[in-house]
Protein backbone atom coordinates (compact mmCIF):
# COMPACT_ATOMS: atom_id res chain seq x y z
CA UNK A 1 0.00 0.00 0.00
CA UNK A 2 1.45 3.44 -0.73
CA UNK A 3 1.56 6.36 1.55
CA UNK A 4 -0.76 8.02 -0.98
CA UNK A 5 -3.20 4.91 -0.44
CA UNK A 6 -3.49 5.31 3.55
CA UNK A 7 -6.42 7.77 4.48
CA UNK A 8 -5.57 10.47 7.06
CA UNK A 9 -7.25 10.80 9.73
CA UNK A 10 -8.78 14.45 8.32
CA UNK A 11 -9.90 12.61 5.04
CA UNK A 12 -11.40 9.83 7.10
CA UNK A 13 -13.49 12.19 8.92
CA UNK A 14 -14.10 14.26 6.08
CA UNK A 15 -15.77 10.87 4.45
CA UNK A 16 -17.58 10.82 7.20
CA UNK A 17 -19.34 14.10 6.85
CA UNK A 18 -19.97 13.17 3.56
CA UNK A 19 -21.61 10.24 3.94
CA UNK A 20 -22.78 8.64 7.23
CA UNK A 21 -22.78 11.71 9.14
CA UNK A 22 -25.54 13.34 6.94
CA UNK A 23 -27.35 10.27 6.59
CA UNK A 24 -27.99 10.28 10.20
CA UNK A 25 -28.73 13.83 10.89
CA UNK A 26 -31.78 13.02 8.12
CA UNK A 27 -32.65 9.99 10.23
CA UNK A 28 -31.97 7.52 8.05
CA UNK A 29 -30.98 3.74 9.59
CA UNK A 30 -27.84 1.97 9.73
CA UNK A 31 -29.02 -0.11 6.49
CA UNK A 32 -29.82 3.43 4.74
CA UNK A 33 -26.72 4.85 5.95
CA UNK A 34 -24.80 1.38 3.94
CA UNK A 35 -26.75 1.83 0.77
CA UNK A 36 -25.60 5.18 0.52
CA UNK A 37 -21.67 5.72 1.27
CA UNK A 38 -18.92 3.33 -0.30
CA UNK A 39 -17.76 0.14 2.03
CA UNK A 40 -14.17 -0.26 0.72
CA UNK A 41 -13.90 -3.01 3.16
CA UNK A 42 -17.30 -4.71 3.22
CA UNK A 43 -17.27 -8.29 4.83
CA UNK A 44 -13.40 -8.28 4.19
CA UNK A 45 -12.18 -11.36 6.27
CA UNK A 46 -8.96 -11.94 8.36
CA UNK A 47 -7.72 -13.75 11.20
CA UNK A 48 -4.70 -13.26 13.89
CA UNK A 49 -3.51 -14.93 17.17
CA UNK A 50 -0.84 -13.68 18.85
CA UNK A 51 1.30 -14.34 21.91
CA UNK A 52 0.81 -12.17 24.70
CA UNK A 53 3.85 -11.62 26.01
CA UNK A 54 5.95 -11.42 22.63
CA UNK A 55 3.65 -10.32 20.43
CA UNK A 56 4.62 -12.93 18.05
CA UNK A 57 1.88 -13.34 15.06
CA UNK A 58 0.94 -17.23 15.59
CA UNK A 59 -1.31 -17.39 13.47
CA UNK A 60 -2.02 -15.08 10.07
CA UNK A 61 -4.16 -14.89 7.29
CA UNK A 62 -5.33 -11.65 6.18
CA UNK A 63 -4.25 -10.44 9.34
CA UNK A 64 -3.54 -7.02 8.33
CA UNK A 65 -6.49 -6.10 6.00
CA UNK A 66 -8.92 -3.23 6.88
CA UNK A 67 -12.00 -4.11 8.47
CA UNK A 68 -14.90 -2.64 10.20
CA UNK A 69 -14.77 -3.50 14.13
CA UNK A 70 -18.49 -3.13 14.51
CA UNK A 71 -19.20 -3.37 18.16
CA UNK A 72 -15.48 -4.64 18.94
CA UNK A 73 -15.21 -0.78 19.11
CA UNK A 74 -16.78 -1.69 23.21
CA UNK A 75 -13.65 -2.83 24.20
CA UNK A 76 -11.70 0.68 23.39
CA UNK A 77 -14.72 2.17 24.69
CA UNK A 78 -14.52 0.47 28.49
CA UNK A 79 -11.14 1.54 28.58
CA UNK A 80 -11.30 5.05 28.31
CA UNK A 81 -14.06 5.10 30.93
CA UNK A 82 -12.49 2.83 33.33
CA UNK A 83 -9.45 5.47 32.70
CA UNK A 84 -11.42 8.56 33.49
CA UNK A 85 -12.62 6.57 37.02
CA UNK A 86 -8.60 6.74 37.65
CA UNK A 87 -8.74 10.03 36.58
CA UNK A 88 -10.76 10.80 38.86
CA UNK A 89 -13.80 11.88 36.68
CA UNK A 90 -16.78 10.05 38.35
CA UNK A 91 -16.45 10.98 41.90
CA UNK A 92 -17.99 7.56 43.36
CA UNK A 93 -16.20 5.74 40.50
CA UNK A 94 -18.04 2.64 39.27
CA UNK A 95 -20.90 3.64 41.31
CA UNK A 96 -21.40 6.70 39.94
CA UNK A 97 -24.49 6.61 38.45
CA UNK A 98 -25.37 7.91 34.73
CA UNK A 99 -28.85 8.30 32.60
CA UNK A 100 -28.85 7.54 29.01
CA UNK A 101 -28.36 10.19 26.77
CA UNK A 102 -30.67 12.26 23.89
CA UNK A 103 -28.26 10.71 21.54
CA UNK A 104 -27.64 7.71 23.18
CA UNK A 105 -31.23 6.64 23.03
CA UNK A 106 -31.34 7.27 19.11
CA UNK A 107 -28.47 4.29 18.92
CA UNK A 108 -31.04 2.29 21.05
CA UNK A 109 -33.53 0.81 17.82
CA UNK A 110 -30.44 -1.53 17.10
CA UNK A 111 -30.11 -2.71 20.39
CA UNK A 112 -31.70 -6.01 21.25
CA UNK A 113 -33.71 -7.32 23.05
CA UNK A 114 -36.52 -5.86 22.83
CA UNK A 115 -36.08 -4.85 26.29
CA UNK A 116 -33.27 -1.90 25.52
CA UNK A 117 -35.49 -0.65 22.61
CA UNK A 118 -37.67 0.81 25.53
CA UNK A 119 -34.83 2.50 27.40
CA UNK A 120 -35.78 6.29 29.01
CA UNK A 121 -33.96 9.14 29.67
CA UNK A 122 -35.27 8.56 33.24
CA UNK A 123 -33.52 5.04 33.75
CA UNK A 124 -30.43 4.69 35.78
CA UNK A 125 -27.63 3.11 35.96
CA UNK A 126 -24.18 2.88 37.70
CA UNK A 127 -20.84 2.89 35.78
CA UNK A 128 -20.46 -0.64 36.91
CA UNK A 129 -24.24 -1.84 35.54
CA UNK A 130 -23.33 0.40 32.26
CA UNK A 131 -20.66 -1.73 31.21
CA UNK A 132 -22.05 -4.94 31.97
CA UNK A 133 -24.49 -4.01 29.59
CA UNK A 134 -22.23 -2.74 27.29
CA UNK A 135 -19.92 -5.63 27.60
CA UNK A 136 -22.17 -9.02 27.78
CA UNK A 137 -25.28 -6.99 26.01
CA UNK A 138 -23.08 -5.01 23.60
CA UNK A 139 -25.68 -2.16 24.21
CA UNK A 140 -24.88 0.61 22.05
CA UNK A 141 -27.43 3.39 23.90
CA UNK A 142 -24.73 2.97 27.17
CA UNK A 143 -21.97 2.97 25.23
CA UNK A 144 -22.93 6.43 23.88
CA UNK A 145 -24.54 7.82 27.23
CA UNK A 146 -21.19 6.84 28.37
CA UNK A 147 -19.15 8.42 26.11
CA UNK A 148 -21.38 11.38 26.83
CA UNK A 149 -20.87 11.45 30.72
CA UNK A 150 -17.43 10.64 31.17
CA UNK A 151 -16.26 13.98 30.55
CA UNK A 152 -19.11 15.99 30.97
CA UNK A 153 -20.72 16.13 34.21
CA UNK A 154 -24.19 17.23 33.24
CA UNK A 155 -24.08 14.37 30.63
CA UNK A 156 -24.72 17.43 27.68
CA UNK A 157 -22.79 15.34 25.06
CA UNK A 158 -21.56 16.72 22.10
CA UNK A 159 -18.14 18.32 23.44
CA UNK A 160 -17.53 15.19 26.02
CA UNK A 161 -18.08 12.85 23.24
CA UNK A 162 -15.87 14.47 20.51
CA UNK A 163 -13.21 14.75 24.00
CA UNK A 164 -13.68 11.11 23.97
CA UNK A 165 -13.22 9.80 20.52
CA UNK A 166 -10.17 11.64 20.77
CA UNK A 167 -9.37 9.52 23.89
CA UNK A 168 -10.63 6.74 22.30
CA UNK A 169 -8.13 7.32 19.08
CA UNK A 170 -5.58 8.39 21.17
CA UNK A 171 -5.18 5.02 23.10
CA UNK A 172 -5.55 2.92 20.52
CA UNK A 173 -2.39 5.13 18.75
CA UNK A 174 -0.49 4.33 21.94
CA UNK A 175 -1.59 0.36 21.67
CA UNK A 176 -0.31 -0.06 17.98
CA UNK A 177 2.53 1.86 18.36
CA UNK A 178 4.01 -0.14 20.79
CA UNK A 179 3.25 -3.09 18.79
CA UNK A 180 4.88 -1.78 15.70
CA UNK A 181 7.49 -0.93 17.37
CA UNK A 182 7.63 -4.85 18.90
CA UNK A 183 7.24 -6.09 15.44
CA UNK A 184 10.76 -4.86 14.58
CA UNK A 185 11.65 -8.30 17.13
CA UNK A 186 10.24 -10.53 14.26
CA UNK A 187 10.13 -10.88 10.27
CA UNK A 188 7.03 -9.72 10.05
CA UNK A 189 7.30 -10.82 6.10
CA UNK A 190 5.96 -8.66 2.97
CA UNK A 191 2.55 -8.25 3.96
CA UNK A 192 3.14 -6.66 6.76
CA UNK A 193 5.54 -4.12 4.85
CA UNK A 194 2.62 -3.50 2.16
CA UNK A 195 -0.05 -2.12 5.04
CA UNK A 196 2.54 -0.16 7.33
CA UNK A 197 5.26 1.68 5.01
CA UNK A 198 5.08 4.64 6.91
CA UNK A 199 4.25 2.31 10.81
CA UNK A 200 0.82 4.20 10.96
CA UNK A 201 -1.75 2.99 12.75
CA UNK A 202 -4.86 2.13 10.77
CA UNK A 203 -7.48 1.31 13.77
CA UNK A 204 -9.21 5.01 13.74
CA UNK A 205 -12.49 5.56 15.63
CA UNK A 206 -15.64 7.69 14.81
CA UNK A 207 -18.27 6.59 17.74
CA UNK A 208 -17.86 4.61 21.04
CA UNK A 209 -20.37 2.00 20.15
CA UNK A 210 -19.43 0.73 16.71
CA UNK A 211 -22.59 1.39 14.49
CA UNK A 212 -21.56 2.66 10.99
CA UNK A 213 -23.97 5.91 10.65
CA UNK A 214 -20.85 7.93 10.70
CA UNK A 215 -19.76 6.04 7.67
CA UNK A 216 -16.66 4.08 6.77
CA UNK A 217 -14.11 5.26 8.31
CA UNK A 218 -14.36 3.32 11.40
CA UNK A 219 -12.19 0.72 11.06
CA UNK A 220 -9.16 -1.79 11.94
CA UNK A 221 -7.56 -4.40 11.50
CA UNK A 222 -6.80 -8.49 12.97
CA UNK A 223 -3.49 -7.38 13.85
CA UNK A 224 -4.45 -4.40 15.56
CA UNK A 225 -7.32 -5.70 17.25
CA UNK A 226 -5.60 -8.67 18.71
CA UNK A 227 -2.84 -6.30 20.17
CA UNK A 228 -6.34 -3.93 21.58
CA UNK A 229 -7.44 -6.61 23.29
CA UNK A 230 -4.26 -7.92 24.35
CA UNK A 231 -3.43 -4.45 25.90
CA UNK A 232 -7.27 -4.60 27.31
CA UNK A 233 -6.65 -8.07 29.12
CA UNK A 234 -3.47 -7.14 30.18
CA UNK A 235 -4.07 -3.73 31.84
CA UNK A 236 -7.61 -4.22 33.02
CA UNK A 237 -7.61 -7.78 33.91
CA UNK A 238 -10.03 -7.47 36.55
CA UNK A 239 -12.31 -5.24 34.52
CA UNK A 240 -11.48 -7.55 31.50
CA UNK A 241 -12.90 -10.42 33.35
CA UNK A 242 -15.78 -8.71 34.86
CA UNK A 243 -17.50 -6.74 31.99
CA UNK A 244 -16.72 -9.02 29.10
CA UNK A 245 -16.08 -12.77 30.80
CA UNK A 246 -19.08 -13.17 32.34
CA UNK A 247 -21.33 -15.76 30.79
CA UNK A 248 -24.30 -13.70 31.96
CA UNK A 249 -25.76 -10.50 32.60
CA UNK A 250 -28.92 -8.99 34.20
CA UNK A 251 -30.62 -5.70 34.54
CA UNK A 252 -31.99 -5.81 37.81
CA UNK A 253 -33.75 -2.27 37.38
CA UNK A 254 -36.02 -4.36 35.43
CA UNK A 255 -36.15 -7.72 36.45
CA UNK A 256 -34.20 -8.77 33.49
CA UNK A 257 -31.72 -11.91 33.32
CA UNK A 258 -30.18 -13.14 30.19
CA UNK A 259 -27.71 -14.87 28.06
CA UNK A 260 -24.39 -12.44 27.83
CA UNK A 261 -24.42 -13.58 23.77
CA UNK A 262 -21.04 -11.74 23.50
CA UNK A 263 -19.35 -14.38 25.26
CA UNK A 264 -20.11 -17.67 23.26
CA UNK A 265 -16.57 -19.31 24.09
CA UNK A 266 -17.38 -18.55 28.11
CA UNK A 267 -17.46 -21.67 30.00
CA UNK A 268 -20.97 -22.10 31.52
CA UNK A 269 -22.61 -19.60 29.04
CA UNK A 270 -25.83 -20.95 28.50
CA UNK A 271 -26.01 -20.05 24.55
CA UNK A 272 -23.47 -23.11 24.17
CA UNK A 273 -25.49 -25.31 25.95
CA UNK A 274 -27.70 -27.10 23.57
CA UNK A 275 -29.09 -29.32 26.77
CA UNK A 276 -30.52 -25.80 28.76
CA UNK A 277 -33.99 -24.68 27.70
CA UNK A 278 -32.73 -21.06 26.27
CA UNK A 279 -35.46 -19.02 27.69
CA UNK A 280 -34.45 -19.64 31.28
CA UNK A 281 -31.62 -17.24 30.44
CA UNK A 282 -32.57 -15.29 27.37
CA UNK A 283 -34.59 -12.17 27.81
CA UNK A 284 -36.51 -13.31 24.41
CA UNK A 285 -36.23 -15.61 21.53
CA UNK A 286 -35.25 -12.75 19.78
CA UNK A 287 -31.71 -13.19 20.64
CA UNK A 288 -30.91 -16.59 19.16
CA UNK A 289 -32.44 -15.70 15.89
CA UNK A 290 -31.68 -12.45 15.02
CA UNK A 291 -27.83 -13.07 13.84
CA UNK A 292 -29.35 -16.21 11.57
CA UNK A 293 -31.40 -13.72 9.24
CA UNK A 294 -28.57 -13.17 6.54
CA UNK A 295 -26.62 -16.32 6.94
CA UNK A 296 -29.59 -18.98 7.83
CA UNK A 297 -29.11 -22.01 10.15
CA UNK A 298 -26.22 -21.32 12.58
CA UNK A 299 -22.92 -23.94 11.59
CA UNK A 300 -22.39 -26.34 14.76
CA UNK A 301 -20.38 -26.52 16.94
CA UNK A 302 -16.91 -27.64 15.83
CA UNK A 303 -14.47 -29.96 17.25
CA UNK A 304 -12.12 -27.48 18.29
CA UNK A 305 -14.82 -25.06 19.23
CA UNK A 306 -16.12 -28.28 21.88
CA UNK A 307 -12.99 -28.45 22.80
CA UNK A 308 -11.91 -24.77 23.67
CA UNK A 309 -15.18 -24.54 25.99
CA UNK A 310 -14.09 -27.99 27.86
CA UNK A 311 -10.74 -26.75 28.37
CA UNK A 312 -12.08 -23.06 30.01
CA UNK A 313 -9.33 -21.54 27.26
CA UNK A 314 -11.19 -18.22 26.52
CA UNK A 315 -11.01 -15.66 29.66
CA UNK A 316 -12.71 -12.50 28.01
CA UNK A 317 -14.19 -12.09 24.47
CA UNK A 318 -16.40 -9.41 22.53
CA UNK A 319 -18.30 -10.03 19.31
CA UNK A 320 -19.50 -7.76 16.34
CA UNK A 321 -21.65 -7.53 13.68
CA UNK A 322 -22.66 -5.26 11.33
CA UNK A 323 -23.97 -6.33 7.50
CA UNK A 324 -20.82 -4.62 6.57
CA UNK A 325 -18.58 -5.87 8.71
CA UNK A 326 -20.42 -9.23 8.94
CA UNK A 327 -19.39 -11.71 12.72
CA UNK A 328 -16.14 -10.41 14.23
CA UNK A 329 -14.68 -11.51 17.43
CA UNK A 330 -11.83 -11.16 19.50
CA UNK A 331 -10.88 -13.21 22.45
CA UNK A 332 -8.32 -13.60 25.05
CA UNK A 333 -7.42 -17.32 25.77
CA UNK A 334 -4.98 -19.20 28.39
CA UNK A 335 -3.86 -22.91 28.01
CA UNK A 336 -0.40 -24.86 29.68
CA UNK A 337 0.74 -20.91 30.75
CA UNK A 338 0.62 -18.92 28.06
CA UNK A 339 -2.01 -16.28 26.82
CA UNK A 340 -2.64 -15.48 23.36
CA UNK A 341 -4.81 -12.93 22.22
CA UNK A 342 -6.56 -13.12 18.63
CA UNK A 343 -9.35 -11.27 16.72
CA UNK A 344 -11.52 -12.78 13.32
CA UNK A 345 -13.38 -10.84 11.09
CA UNK A 346 -15.94 -11.64 8.31
CA UNK A 347 -17.70 -14.76 9.66
CA UNK A 348 -20.69 -15.61 8.20
CA UNK A 349 -22.76 -16.72 11.20
CA UNK A 350 -21.94 -15.87 14.57
CA UNK A 351 -20.86 -19.55 14.93
CA UNK A 352 -18.73 -19.46 11.75
CA UNK A 353 -16.56 -16.82 13.76
CA UNK A 354 -16.50 -18.71 16.87
CA UNK A 355 -15.44 -21.78 15.09
CA UNK A 356 -12.79 -19.49 13.22
CA UNK A 357 -11.74 -18.35 16.59
CA UNK A 358 -11.32 -21.99 17.99
CA UNK A 359 -9.54 -22.91 14.66
CA UNK A 360 -6.81 -20.46 15.12
CA UNK A 361 -6.66 -21.30 19.58
CA UNK A 362 -5.87 -24.77 18.53
CA UNK A 363 -3.48 -24.03 15.67
CA UNK A 364 -1.26 -21.47 18.03
CA UNK A 365 -1.21 -23.74 20.59
CA UNK A 366 0.22 -26.58 18.62
CA UNK A 367 -2.34 -28.94 19.82
CA UNK A 368 -3.08 -32.29 18.12
CA UNK A 369 -6.69 -32.05 16.64
CA UNK A 370 -6.36 -35.71 17.25
CA UNK A 371 -6.84 -35.25 20.66
CA UNK A 372 -10.53 -33.40 19.88
CA UNK A 373 -13.71 -34.35 20.39
CA UNK A 374 -15.48 -34.95 17.45
CA UNK A 375 -18.72 -33.26 17.41
CA UNK A 376 -21.26 -36.13 17.33
CA UNK A 377 -19.32 -38.15 20.27
CA UNK A 378 -20.91 -38.20 23.32
CA UNK A 379 -20.03 -35.09 24.79
CA UNK A 380 -21.61 -33.24 27.81
CA UNK A 381 -20.87 -29.57 27.74
CA UNK A 382 -20.05 -27.99 30.91
CA UNK A 383 -22.81 -26.84 32.83
CA UNK A 384 -24.85 -23.75 32.94
CA UNK A 385 -24.15 -21.21 36.05
CA UNK A 386 -25.98 -22.25 39.62
CA UNK A 387 -29.02 -20.83 40.31
CA UNK A 388 -28.54 -17.56 41.90
CA UNK A 389 -31.04 -15.17 43.73
CA UNK A 390 -34.01 -14.57 41.97
CA UNK A 391 -34.14 -11.03 40.90
CA UNK A 392 -37.14 -8.86 43.08
CA UNK A 393 -40.85 -8.79 41.79
CA UNK A 394 -41.42 -5.21 39.76
CA UNK A 395 -44.52 -3.72 38.32
CA UNK A 396 -45.19 -4.88 34.47
CA UNK A 397 -43.07 -1.75 33.06
CA UNK A 398 -44.47 -1.95 29.16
Amino acid sequence: MSNQDHPSRRHILQGALATGTVAALFGFSANDAEASASWPYAGQQGTCVIDSETGEVLVGENAFQRCYPASLTKVVTAMVVLDAIEAGEFSRGLDSRINPTRHGLSRARWDTPYAFKRMRASDSFTIREALHLVGGRSNNCLSTSLAEWTFDRLGLGTRSRRHFLQKMNEKADLIIREALAQARNFNMGPEFERAYPNRRPDTNFLNADGLNNEGPGQITNPWEFAHIMNYFYKNYREHAEEFFGSPTVDWPARGLRGIAVTHRLIPGNPAMNTSVDRSVYAFNQMDVDEENEEFGPEAPLSAETTFVIAQRMVKAGKTGYLRVSRNNLANVAEFNGRRVSGAVFGGHGAMSAVNRMSDALVTAYGINRDMLIRPDADYTPPPPPPPRQPLPELPQLY
